[in-house]
């Protein structure tokens, strides 16, 4: 079993922990029954409860935590060792005209790879679409098949469709809440930022695990 790094070993457990105790539906029903005597299953997102409020911001505070370098990469292995159906999401970028890899997405594969290969039950998505630049090969497939070339066994799902982030996140969304609802986002910095954003604002639980620039 893999064992965090010392230092980062007590963050890293008690924000995974918070971070569990606040997502989902289970804190969405106890503010609902708290308030009202009935649970809806409904999502606290854009709610006026001032308890989903109080909710909300002590999960953005835990998000800072775990989005912070020192943390980021022990807290990915530490979601994907606990539980092997949360899937690793490695975000695309356009490819050359010669239909080669980008040095910003061979970065992410290589980050990608790090990670997989410690934990090679879990599912991977890779996600992009097709370009004039490459019509012939997606995103998707060209990652594919640059995570065999890097010796990476684990099963990999293909999307095939997205143009760009918010797609990725609108085309891989379903996939994640059938595997659970939590996504470990490969991505670039400062892209990662955004990217984290936009999956939690589709009610993902994602956390980042950063390769390279852009």
């Amino acid at each position: 079993m893999r064992r965090f790094p010392s230092p980062a070993a007590p963050v890293v457990a008690g924000a995974t922990a918070l971070l569990l105790t606040l997502s989902g539906t289970t804190v969405s029903a106890a503010a609902d029954l708290s308030t009202t005597g009935s649970v809806s299953s409904a999502g606290s997102a854009g709610s006026s409860n001032p308890v989903d409020a109080l909710v909300n911001g002590a999960r953005d505070m835990v998000y800072s935590v775990t989005d912070s370098e020192f943390v980021r990469a022990p807290l990915a292995h530490g979601i994907l060792e606990l539980n092997k159906s949360t899937p690793v999401v490695i975000l695309g970028a356009q490819i050359n005209e010669d239909c080669s890899l980008p040095q910003v997405l061979e970065d992410r594969l290589d980050a990608a790879t790090t990670l997989l290969k410690s934990h090679p039950s879990n599912p991977v998505i890779v996600t992009g679409g097709t370009s004039s630049q490459c019509p012939a090969t997606s995103e998707a497939q060209a990652m594919e098949k640059g995570l065999q070339e890097r010796g990476v066994t684990n099963r990999v799902i293909l999307e095939n469709e997205a143009w760009n982030t918010l797609q990725n996140v609108e085309y891989t969304a379903g996939t994640i809440n059938k595997l659970g609802g939590t996504a470990i986002v490969v991505t670039s910095d400062p892209h990662y930022i955004r990217a984290l954003k936009n999956y939690r604002d589709a009610g993902i639980r994602a956390f980042g695990y950063v390769g390279g620039k852009g």
